[in-house]
């Protein structure tokens, strides 16, 4: 994360200046002040971030545009303003292209005008840093939901294959006082009963159709009676008819959770119960 600075740096080889700068911006600002570029990069390296740094153009050394191109280079986010006594157009165009510089101050300068600049460059510092930090923070929180995403697929995969081969056909169904609906089959639903997942979405008939007519009204109430708290674990035993007109006797493992609006939702599992007797126990 990025370090959210008011710190200022001022870069001037003139003492005069240097005074001139401290008398208008001590007390307002919290001022760092060099005098050449090697010691602005060393005091940028120590002491840094800083959120604007001012700098003279004309310097011996390294000129003012030379700097703040490093300046630049290493920190990004810092706003640069220059100071100059020169009033080629060209020393201004060359410095703003070459250096990102956000504003361009003619000596001798007006004190509000260069305050109001250095709030100016305080406040694109912030909302620079801010977007950095919270593109950062952005980034991290992807990373994290790809890696869960991805542990998820692994964990879909793997139970997806267990549900292929595993002997429990899991379903779901809503319990409404219309009736019964199937919302999901297990894949390997269609080798037990010859109904599938797109039978399931395809006919909203489906339960009434798998459970023999015999054992249909007695699972619809014992559906019904059963407390929506999902608590406890119900057991049952009925017959379903499979798609061929075969018939076979299911174990029914299920539980009943309130889902909204007046309906239930079962979640439960078939077991191949073979010659078991059709019975209900809670």
């Amino acid at each position: 994360m990025f370090e959210v600075s008011n710190k200022i740096l001022c870069v001037d080889d003139q003492a005069e200046i240097t005074q001139l700068l401290e008398q208008q911006l001590r007390g307002k600002y919290q001022v760092s002040f060099a005098n050449s570029g090697t010691s602005a990069l060393d005091l940028l390296s120590s002491q840094g971030p800083f959120a604007v740094i001012l700098v003279d153009y004309a310097m011996p050394g390294m000129d003012g545009v030379t700097l703040l191109r490093e300046v630049h280079d290493r920190a990004p986010e810092t706003v640069s303003i220059m100071l100059t006594a020169f009033a080629d157009v060209s020393v201004a165009v060359s410095a703003l292209h070459e250096a990102s510089i956000f504003r361009f101050v003619r000596k001798p300068w007006d004190p509000a005008l260069l305050m109001r600049y250095i709030d100016d460059a305080l406040d694109r510092y912030r909302v620079t840093v801010t977007e950095r930090n919270l593109s950062t923070a952005l980034e991290r929180v992807n990373q994290r939901l790809y890696e869960k995403v991805q542990e998820l697929e692994s964990t879909q995969k793997l139970l997806g294959r267990w549900m292929q081969i595993g002997p429990v056909v899991a379903y779901s169904a809503t319990v409404t006082v219309d009736g019964v609906r199937l919302t999901f089959l297990g894949p390997n639903a269609e080798a037990m009963t010859g109904r599938g997942m797109q039978d399931c979405l395809a006919t909203p008939t489906l339960w009434t159709e798998l459970v023999h007519p015999e054992d249909r009204e007695r699972m619809r109430e014992q559906f019904e009676r059963a407390s929506a708290d999902g608590a406890a674990m119900l057991q049952a035993e009925y017959r379903l008819v499979c798609k061929d007109g075969s018939i076979r006797r299911v174990r029914d493992m299920f539980r009943k959770i309130a889902a909204g609006n007046g309906s239930a939702e079962i979640y439960g599992g078939w077991i191949d119960a073979g010659g078991a007797s059709p019975g209900v126990s809670a």
